[in-house]
């Protein structure tokens, strides 16, 4: 057992090693020469680890099952995406790009993707249950996975980075995470197949959904979490040693997070109706402060009243503020607003088409984190 962790600990060493030099040169060399020499390195890797273990078929009595879960999630999954880019529209797959560039970006997928999970496959089959093991591949997967995503020169906003946080960092770590826990309890077939579909469906479908940042994220992390969430009830079911386990119905604990989720998604996307912002102000003290939530709904601007407060866009901003006058000129409104806590009145003049809705709620000190996130990526 040792003997067979020094060996993976080896392997996850050169992994590492080549990830700083990944890291270093990423700006300087080729995108062809990142995609070469990461297969080249995955190659190494796995021709040490078979030479050392061999290559034995994967019999785990949860594979099929497994599998039939993956799909059936996978479809699940494509059906509400595309359902929702009937509402949010479709951008065109990269399958109408040149078809040189096409076939050289699906091969470098399956390549990198089957490679890297039969290393995972391996480490796992050969780890004796040692978690730290499969741990270190995982967080060295995720990091080589987010390098050849990751073009340092267009992250030079912190909205850049904080998007790429959501949309890259978060959805990688959480498949990452998944494939090595299906890897370890049911086998490798799953974890490839996911990777697989995730990965490649952009390329060889003819339109995707424009989701829009923010359920993109939401979309991607979610799946690996209801996939993990439905696998582990399945393995408790069959896991004779852990029996007294079968009482736990885990629906009741995920049903509510898919809810929230989905809630948390209309608020926040502003798909429908209402939407959910964080203040990063205190103008409007004491209405609401700085931290706090508000949710606003979208309203005919022939509807709106003095006093009400008003949602309206200034230079890529969101602002709430009270309405004091309200005037309309050449068949436009327009409208003059001022914060509960500032002295004057604002300098800028919303106009019918800055108006986004009316202030309807607030939520004491729940909108803190995005606060602090966005001031944190800020700095610059």
């Amino acid at each position: 057992m040792k003997k067979n962790a020094k060996i993976i600990y080896v392997c996850e060493l050169i992994l590492f090693i080549y990830l700083i030099l990944f890291a270093v040169l990423i700006n300087v060399v080729s995108p062809f020469f990142k995609s070469v020499s990461t297969i080249v390195i995955l190659v190494v890797i796995l021709a040490l680890l078979i030479a050392f273990f061999g290559m034995s078929k994967d019999k785990n009595y949860l594979r099929g099952t497994s599998t039939r879960i993956v799909i059936s999630g996978l479809m699940a999954f494509f059906l509400i995406i595309y359902a929702l880019g009937i509402l949010l529209g479709f951008n065109k797959g990269y399958i109408y790009n040149d078809f040189f560039t096409l076939m050289k970006n699906i091969i470098f997928i399956i390549s990198f993707t089957v490679l890297l999970e039969l290393i995972r496959y391996l480490i796992a089959k050969n780890s004796f249950q040692n978690g730290r093991l499969i741990f270190v591949f995982t967080i060295l997967s995720a990091i080589l996975n987010i390098l050849l995503e990751i073009n340092m020169g267009v992250l030079s906003t912190y909205e850049d980075k904080f998007i790429f946080l959501s949309k890259v960092i978060f959805p990688v770590v959480a498949g990452e995470a998944l494939c090595s826990f299906m890897t370890v309890k049911t086998g490798m077939l799953p974890s490839v197949v996911y990777k697989l579909v995730m990965n490649l469906y952009i390329y060889i479908l003819p339109i995707v959904p424009d989701l829009g940042n923010y359920i993109y994220s939401v979309a991607n992390i979610l799946l690996p979490f209801i996939l993990y969430s439905v696998l582990n009830r399945i393995i408790v079911h069959y896991d004779k040693e852990k029996e007294q386990l079968r009482k736990i119905n885990l629906v009741v604990f995920v049903t509510p997070l898919i809810i929230l989720f989905l809630i948390l998604v209309a608020l926040v996307s502003g798909i429908f109706k209402h939407r959910i912002i964080a203040v990063a102000s205190n103008s409007m003290a004491p209405t609401y402060r700085r931290g706090d939530a508000i949710i606003y709904e979208k309203v005919d601007v022939s509807n709106l009243e003095v006093g009400h407060i008003l949602a309206f866009k200034r230079e890529g901003l969101i602002i709430t503020h009270r309405i004091t006058k309200i005037w309309k000129q050449n068949g436009k409104y327009y409208f003059t607003t001022k914060g509960d806590n500032n002295k004057d009145v604002d300098l800028y003049t919303p106009k019918e088409e800055d108006v986004l809705g009316r202030v309807r709620m607030t939520f004491k000190l729940i909108g803190y984190p995005t606060v602090i996130i966005n001031e944190y990526f800020g700095k610059e």
